[in-house]
């Protein structure tokens, strides 16, 4: 998801809880906002992505989720999201 708002406006970032009550999502990067301490955001304030990473899919699913694994999903998508931006101008 990529934030609408905030200091963080306009990084990417990745969602690691929510609360459907509230309309709260809770999301990590990995660098400065970490896994003890995710970010709660309201779902109006944010943009969300068509990406699946399958490697952190399948590390949430199995609990071993890290700071390090976030950090690295997020430079593949931005290395995916590059490579497509180019391959539009040329």
């Amino acid at each position: 998801m990529v934030s609408l708002s905030g200091r963080d406006k306009g990084r990417i970032h990745v969602i690691v809880a929510y609360d459907t009550e509230k309309g709260i999502i809770y999301f990590c990067d990995g660098k400065t906002r970490k896994m003890e301490r995710p970010k709660p955001k309201k779902l109006k304030h944010v943009k969300f992505v068509s990406y699946r990473d399958e490697l952190l899919a399948s590390a949430i699913e199995q609990k071993l989720l890290t700071d390090r694994m976030i950090r690295e999903a997020i430079a593949r998508y931005e290395m995916k999201q590059s490579r497509r931006d180019c391959s539009a101008e040329g």
